[in-house]
């Protein structure tokens, strides 16, 4: 038995974790959210230790992931059934531990889904406090209508300011935009609303999605769904997925009324490095 420490992951360790995924996932009939074909896309630049991997010879058995959002880190782990109750998780934390003091987080969330009691339960033993859950959502086959009103166009440097303004108003903070992939919504020139799409693995999501509070209950955040879920089915997508919180019930609303149903809940709970 022994741990090895990652800043980034390799193919090959990627694809023996999806395969651990996928043991645990069906054995305990939940959902994790590890984020491993983006980390293989999108997190191959990282300096710092992300991957905590427990291996019985050749074979993952056990593994915690960080994911860096800035000054906010997410941390998600599993451990093989056959493997439980041998001090794993435990052994693989108290390095988790060690990285998360050097890197002063302000916010550190632990991950687990709803029907995860293991996961609860250890969350609850690392002192972890309940913040809020999400819904991974998922849409289904349902008539959308592409007469927009809206004109919807890729962003360009010159929306950055109109971006982070809607960022503002609707989720209380700015998020970093590339042009590649978010996108506006303009009526009659002016910007009323922004989202942001992304494409891996012919997966589509859509992230961020808001409209300025003076054009809000106009129908023009469902025309921007509705967009986004044209443009990502023309960049080739066999599935389209979106994430919001469980208490935000006008958007909740809005994604069941546009064909998307509940996947799975994930809860997130703050934790401090004492």
């Amino acid at each position: 038995m022994s741990i090895k420490i990652m800043n980034r992951l390799e193919p090959a360790y990627a694809e023996k974790i999806k395969r651990l995924e996928n043991e645990v996932t069906s054995h305990d009939q939940i959902s994790l959210k590890l984020e491993i074909d983006y980390k293989l896309a999108f997190m191959q630049e990282e300096i710092e230790n992300n991957e905590f991997i427990y291996l019985d010879g050749q074979e993952v058995v056990g593994y915690i992931g960080i994911l860096s959002f800035g000054d906010s880190a997410e941390i998600s782990g599993m451990v093989h059934p056959d493997y439980r109750r041998r001090g794993i998780f435990k052994k693989l934390f108290e390095d988790v531990k060690k990285e998360i003091k050097q890197r002063k987080f302000e916010e550190v969330l632990l991950l687990a889904d709803e029907r995860s009691v293991a996961g609860k339960l250890c969350i609850e033993h690392l002192g972890g406090k309940y913040l809020n859950s999400e819904y991974e959502m998922s849409f289904v086959d349902h008539p959308l209508d592409n007469r927009s009103r809206l004109e919807f166009l890729k962003s360009a440097p010159e929306h950055h300011r109109a971006i982070e303004t809607i960022d503002d108003a609707c989720f209380g903070k700015s998020y970093a935009t590339t042009c590649d992939s978010t996108y506006v919504a303009q009526h009659q020139g002016v910007i009323v609303g922004k989202v942001r799409l992304e494409m891996l693995n012919n997966v589509g999501g859509i992230f961020g999605l808001g409209v300025l509070p003076t054009y809000q209950k106009k129908g023009y955040g469902k025309s921007i769904l509705e967009s986004s879920v044209f443009e990502l089915k023309k960049q080739g997508a066999e599935k389209v997925f979106l994430q919001v919180l469980t208490e935000n019930e006008n958007a909740l609303g809005l994604y069941l009324d546009t064909g998307f149903k509940i996947d799975s809940r994930m809860d997130y709970y703050e934790w401090e490095l004492i």
